[in-house]
């Protein structure tokens, strides 16, 4: 699941990275804001796997993310709130194929599935309509995917986050017909990785994500019983 849930989207190498620093070590130093988001982005998927925590609010609705994103599969546990009620669900995605696994309160209000295959392993096929939806920002790629910021991007100042001097880019989000924008905040010394980035929408609505624990192991099974959902 989307790692941005802000209202109008949920409720609706090493190489590489060095030529676009000009300054080993300083992130700050990228030949401009669009640089540095490139080189970030590349820098994080080139580390095979990362752990990382997002938390959005719109209105009386919350949700928690945690997940551990590798290539090829990832891992989402999911909390969702709702006027003071809390739920909870989890989606894998390996062998090319996402599971879902939720209690009828965060499926139905969350996930948009019946309550009726609530508590149960569900399945989705890469060829059935729902996993793209279902499979974005489980895996690494796509998780950092979500990162992306459109014009106008521009430098902004860092902060240190838990221990860790950043840089930062503001931009808007590439999605959503209600103005939200993000800043993403990312290594200044050595490789530029995304530590943190807040988005923010017109509506009020909130999101953040953090990222650590790069190059972790990740290990997802698929369930050994699911049943087919498309």
């Amino acid at each position: 699941m989307r790692l941005r849930v802000l209202t109008s989207a949920v409720l609706s190498g090493p190489a590489a990275v060095a030529a676009l620093v000009l300054v080993a070590g300083s992130a700050s130093a990228a030949q401009s804001p669009a640089g540095l988001l490139a080189a970030s982005l590349a820098a994080g998927k080139a580390q095979g796997s990362v752990h990382y925590v997002a938390r959005a609010r719109f209105g009386a609705e919350a949700v928690t993310i945690t997940g551990d994103a590798a290539l090829d599969r990832g891992r989402q546990q999911i909390a969702f709130t709702k006027s003071g009620q809390t739920g909870h669900a989890t989606v894998l995605v390996v062998n090319n194929t996402a599971f879902i696994k939720g209690d009828a309160f965060t499926l139905t209000n969350y996930m948009r599935i019946p309550a009726t295959l609530a508590n149960r392993w569900l399945s989705l096929a890469h060829t059935t309509s729902g996993f793209k939806t279902v499979a974005e920002a489980v895996r690494l790629g796509s998780t950092l995917d979500e990162l992306k910021m459109v014009a106008p991007l521009q430098f902004v100042p860092g902060h240190s986050i838990a221990g860790t001097r950043t840089a930062a880019i503001r931009g808007k989000v590439p999605q959503g017909s209600v103005a939200a924008f993000a800043t993403l905040y990312v290594r200044a010394g050595g490789l530029p990785l995304p530590v943190e980035q807040v988005s923010t929408e017109s509506s009020g609505a909130t999101d953040t994500v953090t990222f650590n624990r790069w190059k972790e192991s990740v290990t997802v099974a698929a369930p050994s019983k699911a049943t087919p959902i498309h």
